[in-house]
């Protein structure tokens, strides 16, 4: 992962543990130093998305933001939300994070 994918993943552990903590694009934005491009910061969806197909992790998008997904009830919320059915394929397969 780059550097900017481990600061956000690390991020995403500490503030947003499963779908009741989802967070917002524009607070990841900030955090890497950059500005959100397009009113859904695509930019930020875009490294999201990577992290997710190239390198498995846990993370799940809804409504409310982006969030690690801790719990079965996490992965459908997410798996519902994606509008590709290849995306809710790859939230599933990468399964729930557990802290090792």
């Amino acid at each position: 992962m780059t550097a900017e994918q481990e600061k956000i993943w690390q991020y995403l552990l500490e503030n947003a543990l499963g779908h009741s903590n989802a967070i917002h694009y524009p607070p990841i934005a900030e955090l890497i130093g950059v500005q959100c491009i397009g009113s859904n910061c695509q930019n930020i969806r875009s490294i999201i998305k990577e992290m997710v197909e190239e390198h498995g992790l846990q993370i799940g998008t809804s409504k409310k933001g982006i969030f690690v997904n801790i719990s079965e009830e996490d992965i459908t919320v997410a798996t519902n939300w994606v509008e590709r059915p290849n995306r809710g394929v790859n939230i599933r397969n990468n399964g729930i994070y557990k802290p090792t």
